[in-house]
């Protein structure tokens, strides 16, 4: 292992313990030594967004993908920061790639639900919501999001009921 994958690996250790300032010293300390290493410069653009600095996250979330590709979580902050700057296209290209089937970890569906409904893709993210309501029925973000994006479209509430009951969803008293 490389002084810049130790680099990164705390950097990433940061971030999964919600420190992201500490992680943006280590991602740019490693970058010192590795400047063109794409895990380090996806933590230091992961550590930025989270920072809500979204200049710089662009400029390391770019850098990381022009290096290697970037893992999905670097992809959904790319994509909000490019909706944050107006680049709503770019922005939509990205979450329309991980709203595919098997391109984003359960775990951020609902990130890319939000991110496809601040774009205005509503049918796209009530796809999203479905799935999520099927992969975890118990999780009422994913319910109020198919509601949501329903009324978005124009579509009645009804339909909601009827996509409940064919998803397998019990009853509540």
């Amino acid at each position: 292992m490389t002084s810049a994958d130790m680099f990164r690996r705390a950097a990433a250790r940061h971030l999964a313990e919600g420190d992201p300032d500490a992680a943006a010293d280590a991602a740019r300390a490693g970058l010192r030594l590795a400047p063109d290493h794409p895990g380090l410069n996806e933590a230091a653009g992961l550590a930025e967004h989270r920072r809500e600095r979204p200049g710089p996250a662009v400029h390391y979330l770019e850098a990381a993908s022009l290096f290697g590709p970037l893992g999905a979580e670097g992809q959904l902050a790319l994509a909000d920061c490019y909706l944050g700057f107006g680049q709503v296209r770019a922005g939509t290209a990205i979450l329309v790639f991980l709203a595919e089937d098997g391109r984003c970890p359960t775990p951020l569906l609902p990130d890319v639900a939000r991110g496809l409904g601040r774009a205005g893709e509503y049918g796209l993210a009530l796809e999203v919501c479905q799935r999520l309501t099927v992969l975890r029925p118990a999780y009422h973000p994913a319910w109020f999001g198919v509601a949501f994006s329903l009324r978005q479209l124009g579509r009645p509430g009804r339909w909601c009921c009827r996509w409940r009951r064919r998803s397998g969803w019990p009853r509540t008293a």
